[in-house]
């Protein structure tokens, strides 16, 4: 987020637009406040080169956050798709890992699995699932990787 004081001086940028609240302090508190909701200071900057570059008039605090609020989601998607292409280690960027199991049933109840151990080769889990037991298993699953957490589709 922005800090006050830059959002201060964006927003006095705006003092040559039609309708700017010069003499109305909350008026321009809000304002700041809402430039204050950018995910970075090129965000709030790109929204007011906008605003004066394409208006005459100065924004409400809704017209403000809206051009913010799509800057902020650009920014997202521009992060997202570089953390795709920088190949993480554990899913190789695709956002989920795959895995095997061997569990290891200890009880008679029926959902009572325990002593998960994971599988990292094909070599091993052929091995494993031709000697397995009848109180064992083998599970296959996809997770969403730890790289992606805060992240939805």
């Amino acid at each position: 987020m922005v800090d006050k004081q830059f959002a201060l001086e964006q927003i006095r940028r705006m003092g040559g637009l039609n309708n700017y609240p010069l003499h109305e302090e909350p008026a321009v508190t809000e304002l700041i406040e809402t430039a204050m909701t950018a995910e970075t200071e090129a965000a709030c900057r790109f929204a007011v080169d906008a605003l004066l570059r394409d208006s005459d008039d100065c924004p409400t605090p809704a017209q403000l956050g809206r051009l913010i609020r799509l800057e902020n989601e650009r920014i997202l998607e521009r992060s997202v798709e570089s953390h795709k292409k920088a190949k993480c280690p554990l899913c190789g960027g695709t956002g989920y890992v795959h895995g095997v199991y061997l569990v290891t049933k200890h009880s008679r109840e029926e959902h009572a699995w325990t002593d998960k151990q994971p599988l990292s080769t094909d070599a091993q889990i052929k091995a494993v699932r031709a000697h397995l037991q009848p109180n064992q298993q083998t599970l296959e699953g996809s997770a969403m990787c730890q790289c992606h957490a805060g992240y939805s589709a």
